[in-house]
C-alpha cells in the first residue's frame, strides 16, 4: 500500500495535515447524518461525479477561507464516496 508493508503501518504514520483534514471530512460527513439519506453506495458513480463537480463549482466561488476549507470537505467527501464504492464493488467480486 503506497510504498507501507501494512494498512496499520500507514495509517499509524499519516501526515499531521492528512489526519486534520480527514477529521473535516468526517464531522461534515456527521453534520449531514440527519437527512435520513439511503448513503452514498445507492448512488451511482456518475450521479456523485455530477454531485463533486457542483462542489468543485462551490469551491471556485468561495467567499473567504472558512468557507474554502468547508468546501474543500465537500469535495473530499464526494471523491471518497468514488473511492469506496468502487472498493466496494471490487471485495464482493
Amino acid at each position: 500500500m503506497f510504498g507501507f508493508k501494512s494498512k496499520a503501518k500507514a495509517e499509524a504514520e499519516a501526515r499531521p495535515a492528512l489526519n486534520t483534514f480527514g477529521w473535516q471530512m468526517e464531522l461534515k460527513l456527521r453534520a449531514n447524518d440527519y437527512k435520513g439519506e439511503t448513503g452514498w453506495r445507492d448512488l451511482t458513480k456518475k450521479e456523485l461525479l455530477i454531485r463533486l463537480l457542483g462542489e468543485v463549482i462551490e469551491l471556485a466561488g468561495a467567499k473567504d477561507d472558512d468557507h474554502c476549507k468547508r468546501e474543500c470537505c465537500d469535495v473530499a467527501n464526494y471523491a471518497m464516496m468514488i473511492f469506496d464504492n468502487i472498493e466496494e464493488r471490487r471485495l464482493k467480486q
